[in-house]
């Protein structure tokens, strides 16, 4: 499921992990539908900038929303598919 996201030292609140415990917890009460698609800056891309993410009920919509691909600490070369830390 993913990292721990009140752990010390992370700062987003929002990463997918917290998207995926609210399908989880309504999964226990009905079934929900959820789309996950990757977003691309262009074509020459290999990493996404980041995902788009939705999940909805018969009742309801749990949540529709884009999750960028970052990281405060890291440089990502989305073309390249490198990563280096920031110094």
């Amino acid at each position: 499921m993913g990292k721990d996201v009140k752990k010390k030292g992370f700062e987003n609140q929002f990463s997918q992990w917290h998207f995926e415990v609210k399908v989880v917890k309504e999964l226990k009460k009905s079934s929900v539908c959820m789309a996950s698609h990757p977003i691309y800056r262009n074509k020459a891309d290999v990493i996404p900038i980041g995902v788009h993410l939705q999940a909805v009920t018969k009742e309801r919509s749990l949540f529709n929303v884009f999750l960028p691909n970052i990281d405060p600490n890291i440089v990502i070369d989305y073309k390249k598919c490198t990563f280096k830390p920031k110094k």
